[in-house]
């Protein structure tokens, strides 16, 4: 009886790794597709070298005028980055993935928080001081308009409401 129980678990064991590996074979064969196919697809014709054999990827973007660009690369697998880099510098056009992640500039005002004006009588204050020292150092009027004059501003002082030109 103890040779037929170890010969029942040596199946169930083999059965189990069988398995195993039909999900393994599976799972290769769809890893050989691309799950999301790449965006360049829908910009480039994709055609054979009749002499080489090799793959090759054919721009049919046209321009103004009607004329198909051409631009032909050797495509070596599922490499994209040469017609992606392509449609960005000669068509400007970029995936939304690439969109997402291109930076976007940020302004040092972004990082002030809003604050509350000053009441009239301290903003009034703060304009007078601001006067005396254009005065003193010769500054034109300009200078409060200013957009570097308006961020150190900002840094230093979020309440203080900048005046015009024409307040000044």
């Amino acid at each position: 009886m103890a040779d037929s129980s170890n010969e029942t678990e040596f199946n169930n064991n083999y059965d189990q790794n069988d398995a195993e590996v039909e999900v393994n074979e599976k799972t290769a064969t769809k890893w050989k597709k691309r799950k999301n196919p790449s965006f360049t697809n829908e910009y480039f014709e994709k055609i054979i070298d009749p002499k080489t054999g090799d793959e090759l990827r054919i721009c049919k973007i046209l321009d103004d005028d009607g004329n198909q660009c051409k631009k032909t690369y050797r495509n070596t697998g599922s490499s994209t980055g040469n017609l992606i880099q392509h449609l960005d510098l000669v068509h400007k056009i970029i995936s939304q993935e690439n969109e997402k992640k291109k930076p976007h500039t940020t302004k040092i005002t972004d990082y002030v928080k809003s604050t509350q004006p000053y009441p009239p009588h301290i903003q009034r204050q703060r304009e007078e001081g601001l006067l005396k020292w254009m005065l003193r150092t010769n500054q034109p009027l300009s200078a409060v308009t200013n957009e570097a004059y308006k961020e150190m501003m900002n840094i230093f002082d979020s309440s203080f409401i900048i005046p015009g030109e024409k307040k000044i």
